[in-house]
């Protein structure tokens, strides 16, 4: 189960550590402009968060500091937001860079248009009220923005993705002539949508030079081959190695079998919670992750380990169960090239339905979010696992 992790880790280096470089030109150009995707019940036009609902409206910003600035570098995106029924409205704006020597410069410009409108001052925000409990104590960089009739807050991202060059400024401000009482909570509920602990910087900081992962020298399409045909066939192997090492055991007491689930859903649940997986069941690279700990890159990529082999295990263990059960009543002859099989055939199945979708059309508390998830993939693994050991044992009785 670990070369899992660590295979496609050999083929794309830096996968796993410091986060993936998969969303295309088209994601991140709305990468710190929140939505309403990934939070079951809500559409994308409804941003939830714990200080209210935001309805989104990305029109056209007809006033705001932000915008005597013009940048010829970045690609920008501007997006307003009214809160709940109150009729509040807030403002994102994020100017999106790839070339360093654009942001620095372009950067400067940014801030002195914002002085010559308004005070600006550093800050470090606390955004522990709106972050998981593992995020408590992250402070965050930036740059609050004041004048007569507006105030707004400046963050600065450096490289959030593995292996790309990519820069952004954001501005986070109110908008409009009705102003909450408090702008300043809803604005934090904003950031903390889509806030990146281990890219945020300064904004009055250049960035630091890349570090870039080693290149190991294999052309992209073996990259490609090594991950997409690989990895499924490991989850196979896994699978037939599980099933081997648990079948007399579960066999002479089969109620070990609910003691494992609940072992590794445990292992799985808890540090998935604190990494703040709230609404489905994610690999750890796409989720906050233990950054909010302030883990250097290796420790994270350690944790997120731990994390990710019981996560995976209770999938495979629900992919090995209905063999494990029904070959006490109809025994195949081959039963272990049968679960190799079904662990491969599933893997990119589970990938695509387990991992990377919604729990259900439901709103679901984030309490109750994860934990459905996970049982909603448990059942998934297991009843294809059920139609393949049927399939197989109708070849074999075809063979006779």
């Amino acid at each position: 189960m670990a070369l899992i992790w660590f295979v496609p880790g050999f083929f794309e280096p830096g996968l796993f550590i410091c986060g993936s470089d998969y969303p295309d030109p088209y994601l991140k150009r709305s990468w710190f402009i929140p939505d309403g995707s990934g939070t079951p019940g809500y559409p994308l036009s409804t941003v939830y968060t714990r200080a209210g609902d935001f309805h989104l409206d990305s029109g056209d910003v007809d006033d705001g500091p932000f915008l005597s600035f013009s940048s010829r570098s970045a690609t920008a995106l501007h997006a307003v937001y009214t809160r709940g029924q109150i009729g509040e409205e807030y403002v994102i704006g994020q100017w999106w860079y790839t070339d360093e020597e654009a942001f620095r410069d372009e950067k400067k410009v940014f801030l002195e248009s914002l002085a010559a409108r308004g005070e600006v001052s550093p800050v470090a925000l606390d955004l522990g009220d709106h972050l998981p409990a593992a995020a408590a104590e992250q402070a965050c960089p930036a740059l609050l923005f004041t004048n007569e009739t507006a105030m707004g807050y400046v963050l600065t991202y450096v490289r959030p993705f593995a292996n790309g060059n990519d820069l952004f400024i954001v501005y986070y401000g109110t908008h409009g002539d009705v102003v909450g009482p408090d702008p300043e909570d809803p604005l934090k509920a904003l950031i903390a949508e889509r806030f990146s602990p281990s890219a945020v910087r300064p904004p009055g900081e250049d960035p630091e030079p890349a570090v870039r992962m080693p290149d190991i020298g294999v052309p992209p399409i073996v990259r490609c081959a090594g991950v997409l045909l690989l990895t499924p066939l490991l989850f196979g192997c896994a699978a037939a190695l599980l099933f081997q090492g648990v079948r007399t055991e579960v066999q002479a007491r089969p109620q070990r079998l609910l003691i494992l689930f609940a072992l590794l859903a445990l292992l799985y649940l808890v540090p998935a919670s604190l990494m703040g997986a709230s609404t489905r069941m994610d690999l750890p690279n796409f989720i906050s992750g233990w950054s909010y700990f302030d883990a250097p890159p290796l420790l994270d990529a350690l944790l997120s380990l731990l994390t990710f082999l019981p996560g995976l295990s209770l999938l495979c263990l629900a992919a090995v169960a209905p063999f494990l059960l029904l070959t006490r009543y109809l025994p195949l002859r081959r039963p272990v090239p049968a679960v190799l099989l079904s662990g491969t055939l599933l893997f990119p199945y589970l990938v695509v339905l387990v991992l990377w979708t919604d729990p259900l059309d439901l709103s679901l508390p984030p309490s109750l979010a994860l934990p459905v998830s996970t049982l909603r993939g448990v059942c998934i693994a297991a009843a294809g696992a059920v139609a393949l050991f049927a399939a197989w044992a109708a070849v074999e009785r075809a063979g006779t």
